[in-house]
């Protein structure tokens, strides 16, 4: 899957044979698992399942159990979180918890191979829980390797996808630790010079006066990153990118005249210009794959500060999709994100030229978040093919029309209409304006305007 040249590829050799063996501390059995401590953040420690352990435990409803290993933490909240990472390469781990040993577990998660699980549970203060975690596959005989840890209250959830991006909104240095990568979202027309992800850390900012911005990403890891000016929907190609095989310091360095580096650049490209106005997307991805964390320094220029008003980015379409199914038309649609997003308009046409609007459905508002809709159409007209197409608009009143349109072949049930009536119950013929309902030959009915 790796695109590298011969020197990060070197590097990337050189780290994993510096680096110590972990020790890991669960147990092979229920019984003999040691004590985790629940904490007020997370606090992590390795895990490992040998290729050699058994499966103690049966399979859980979230998928099957080829081995497991076992841990343990006496609740000190009304509300517990355990999160394990997943190492990239490594079989898919379960996670799963119990209040005793054996019996059926009262919560867990299977998201997928090289996917984070995390679980959410209420605990009783003073008793005991045993957290088992499971390989899911019986492929070959590698360990099933991450980290884990028990919090109190709800697990942090990592910036690892661009629409769950952390906000940044001023100068301070902040620091981060990704443990793994979400969906991912890079692909050839917007990764630029990187390729994947590996531990990946999202965030945005939002500049109010224009300026320049440099950074320095502090650390002693291999970190890549790109920069991007638009939404999580429509990255395109990075405005700054670098993808250096150095284990040390990465960012934005003026003075310098380069955009983007590939594996043998020194970890730096030019500084950026912003615009008032504009939102930038960082992706600062760890391709040493080690929970190796990093700290980000500003550097201001030119008149340039940041908002420090909560925004999200504006509505990012994701999908629009339609079917004919039992007779009727089933929409369906997906943003990535929503900003001051008031409802959404749907039109209907025969022709694709006039349309006429048939629902308003209400909005988020302002999400971070995927958020699917559906709405489904009755009264389409039959016989002929029905195009639809979405708009959203804006509290403001501001309104954008999502480019992609649906069409839908209602031409596969042709049926004779016998029949038209109004509302009133009085029979009309094909050149009435307004609502009627159909009958067919088959005695079904249907409600459209016409």
């Amino acid at each position: 899957m790796l695109r590298m040249n011969p020197i990060k590829k070197l590097l990337s050799v050189a780290l994993l044979v510096a680096a110590p063996a972990a020790s890991f501390a669960q147990s092979d059995l229920c019984s003999g698992a040691p004590t985790l401590t629940s904490n007020s953040s997370c606090s992590y420690t390795n895990y490992s399942l040998p290729g050699t352990w058994g499966a103690e435990l049966p399979a859980t409803s979230c998928g099957p159990n080829y081995r497991d290993g076992f841990f343990k933490f006496v609740a000190t909240s009304a509300i517990t979180s355990i999160h394990i990472t997943d190492d990239l390469g490594g079989p898919d781990p379960l996670l799963a918890v119990y209040s005793s040993c054996g019996g059926t577990a009262i919560a867990c998660s299977d998201n997928g191979n090289n996917v984070n699980e995390t679980v959410t549970i209420s605990t009783t203060v003073g008793q005991t829980y045993y957290i088992a975690i499971m390989r899911t596959n019986n492929a070959n005989n590698n360990a099933t390797s991450g980290m884990i840890c028990v919090k109190q209250g709800s697990a942090p959830v990592p910036p690892t996808d661009c629409p769950s991006a952390t906000q940044v909104c001023n100068t301070a240095s902040f620091s981060g630790n990704a443990s793994g990568y979400g969906t991912q979202e890079l692909t050839s027309s917007n990764e630029g010079c990187l390729f994947g992800e590996n531990q990946s850390s999202w965030y945005y900012f939002q500049a109010v006066t224009s300026g320049t911005v440099a950074f320095t990403i502090v650390t002693s890891a291999d970190y890549d990153f790109a920069l991007w000016g638009g939404s999580c929907g429509n990255l395109g190609t990075p405005l700054r990118c670098s993808y250096a095989g150095t284990h040390s310091n990465t960012g934005l360095q003026s003075g310098l005249s380069q955009t983007s580096e590939g594996s043998g650049g020194d970890g730096f490209v030019s500084d950026l210009n912003v615009t008032a106005g504009q939102t930038y997307i960082l992706l600062i991805d760890n391709f040493s794959v080690d929970n190796t964390p990093f700290t980000l320094n500003w550097n201001f220029s030119g008149g340039a500060t940041l908002n420090c008003t909560p925004v999200t980015l504006p509505v990012e379409f994701v999908e629009f999709i339609g079917k004919y199914e039992n007779r009727r038309n089933e929409l369906s649609w997906i943003t990535a994100s929503e900003k001051e997003n008031d409802f959404f308009t749907i039109e209907r046409s025969v022709d694709g030229i006039s349309w006429v609007t048939i629902a308003e459905p209400n909005a988020e508002g302002n999400s971070f978040t995927l958020n699917e809709y559906a709405y489904t159409d009755y009264s389409f007209l039959p016989n002929t093919i029905n195009y639809y197409r979405l708009s959203q608009t804006d509290m403001d009143g501001k309104s954008e029309t999502y480019y992609k349109i649906v069409a839908i072949d209602d031409r596969q049930e042709a049926k004779k209409v016998v029949h038209r009536y109004n509302l009133l119950g009085q029979e009309v013929d094909e050149h009435y304006k307004g609502v009627v309902i159909l009958r067919f030959d088959d005695n079904s009915c249907l409600k459209i305007f016409q």
